[in-house]
């Protein structure tokens, strides 16, 4: 971890040291398939992004069709719970926030992952606030239950996105679950002090104990684990434009290549959501990402980890979901992102999403673009 921290505190460096000359794709990609990762010409890619946009692409496109051809996986989302007790100044679940919050009883619990299920997909994510009804048997009777609810047989793990738990709590979750388990969540920020400046009370607000909660899962036995960050909040844009925007990504790779070195795997998953408003919420972006660096964002992370399979969200609009789709390798599935949401019509939202659409025509849409639902349908 030490190691870890140190790489990390360099990178700001790295990045505005960069030169374009090292800007360099292809011996990028030559050098990531003979196992070497380089952080620096990661930096020049990101730094000069715009100066070989074209090739970035194109050859992120390339590699993603010769490792996972067409397939689309889909993950479904079980929001069981709202409750928080932390302050997180770009979330509309924060505690601070009026509003009835709730969590879903095992009656509800039943029929909400039954919804969730029944179009196949190969995974269930369990999402939840931090709070201590959370505990370890609530979460295990959750993942339990979406087993028996998944009549497709569809499922090829469960995934908990969860507060941090401590190596107890992971070790007792995994025992309790006979089925493949992956543990996902988002640093947010890499940086210590944009962590902390958009954390301001709750058990959050300890980077560290976030940092590591992949290495405690991975330790105690879960089967892959997932990372993100949440793009929009790093502003430190005064050594160069987006240098924030730039240090998540490197510190993503920074971060991979850790539990890499330690556990001899890499992320199962990555995802890099862009801010949205806040229902009835007055917070504003502090600093957006547009488009074209999202995409060559997730060019890069295609390039840097081939062997991660990078999410796009409904947060996203639909035409961009489709624009994005030779890069990425997951997607979730009719996203009702609020207590009870795949059986309930309507609740407390977290954030806006931009896709709305039904299960059907999101399949249909990836269908007609010759792409392959990896989902088991009766």
């Amino acid at each position: 971890m030490n190691k870890f921290l140190s790489v990390l505190s360099n990178l700001y460096r790295f990045l505005v040291e960069a030169k374009p000359v090292q800007a360099d794709v292809q011996r990028f990609v030559s050098q990531v398939k003979n196992g070497i990762l380089d952080l620096r010409i990661a930096a020049a890619l990101l730094r000069f992004q715009s100066e070989i946009m074209d090739e970035l692409v194109a050859q992120a496109q390339a590699e993603n069709l010769a490792r996972y051809r067409k397939q689309m996986e889909f993950y479904t989302i079980c929001y069981v719970s709202d409750r928080c007790v932390n302050s997180c100044r770009y979330c509309g679940l924060q505690r601070n926030l009026a509003g009835y919050r709730s969590q879903l009883g095992y009656a509800h619990l039943r029929e909400d992952l039954k919804a969730a299920l029944r179009h196949g997909p190969t995974d269930v994510c369990i999402l939840a606030g931090e709070h201590p009804s959370l505990t370890v048997d609530y979460l295990s009777v959750a993942a339990n239950t979406a087993l028996d609810m998944d009549v497709n047989r569809g499922l090829d793990r469960i995934t908990f996105n969860v507060a941090p738990l401590t190596t107890l709590g992971f070790r007792q979750l995994r025992q309790k679950i006979a089925f493949p388990l992956q543990y996902r969540i988002f640093q947010e920020s890499y940086d210590a002090d944009v962590y902390a400046a958009n954390h301001l009370a709750g058990p959050k607000r300890n980077f560290l104990f976030r940092l590591t909660a992949q290495e405690r899962a991975l330790a105690e036995g879960f089967d892959h684990v997932g990372i993100g960050a949440l793009l929009g909040l790093n502003n430190r844009h005064d050594l160069y434009p987006s240098c924030g925007h730039d240090f998540e990504i490197l510190a993503l790779i920074t971060h991979a290549q850790h539990l890499r070195a330690r556990f001899g795997q890499w992320p199962y998953s990555l995802s890099i959501p862009r801010h949205q408003p806040i229902p009835e919420h007055a917070f504003a972006t502090p600093s957006p990402v547009d488009d074209r660096r999202y995409l060559a964002y997730h060019a890069i992370l295609r390039l840097a980890l081939p062997e991660t399979k990078l999410i796009l969200t409904a947060r996203e609009p639909a035409e961009l979901r489709s624009e994005f789709r030779p890069l990425i390798n997951i997607e979730d599935l009719e996203a009702r992102p609020w207590v009870g949401g795949n059986s309930t019509p309507s609740g407390v939202m977290q954030n806006e999403l931009q896709d709305t659409r039904s299960a059907e025509e999101i399949i249909a849409d990836l269908r007609a673009q010759g792409f392959v639902p990896v989902i088991k349908e009766r």
